[in-house]
């Protein structure tokens, strides 16, 4: 089972780059707003126990998926903390995918539309608080880098797809 694992800050693209590479690659598509959005109409956001069950979750669906043979895309805004390294051992492959992008423009992206739908951050305000609060942009060396902000959502799925085969 392979793991293309998409991180990066909101509003980077991850969502976007998903989808694409989904379709590009026949590998299933599950972003972390399918399990947020089931917990936050049952628990505290701001709990330790939010985050026990959403890790719980999260590793339990990569864990069915490598039963079934099914390569996995995931998408996750990153903290800077390492609560999810298990996640990356389970995979027979992991693929690490980092996307970055100026704040200018994710400024200009927070605001869209499509963000509300999936309850994510879409305003100024909680995304500088969210940035204040990051540890660190990245957690290894072996991450494929993708800057959104300079590239289409084409060229981006075209380097990626690019380095998956290398």
């Amino acid at each position: 089972m392979k793991l293309i694992y998409i991180y990066g800050s909101p509003a980077s693209g991850k969502l976007t780059i998903a989808k694409e590479l989904a379709k590009r690659t026949k590998f299933r598509l599950f972003h972390n707003h399918l399990i947020l959005d089931m917990l936050t109409q049952i628990l505290n956001f701001k709990h330790k126990s939010f985050w026990n069950t959403f890790n719980n979750i999260f590793t339990e669906i990569i864990k069915g998926a490598k039963e079934q043979n099914a390569n996995l895309i995931i998408t996750r805004a990153y903290s800077g903390k390492e609560d999810f390294k298990e996640h990356l051992n389970i995979a027979d492959k992991t693929f690490l995918i980092r996307l970055k992008c100026s704040d200018e423009e994710i400024l200009k992206r927070i605001t869209n539309e499509d963000r509300k739908k999936y309850g994510k951050i879409n305003d100024k305000k909680n995304y500088l608080n969210w940035k204040s609060k990051i540890l660190k942009e990245s957690f290894s060396d072996d991450e494929i880098v993708v800057d959104t902000g300079k590239l289409s959502v084409d060229e981006s799925v075209e380097k990626i797809i690019l380095k998956l085969k290398d």
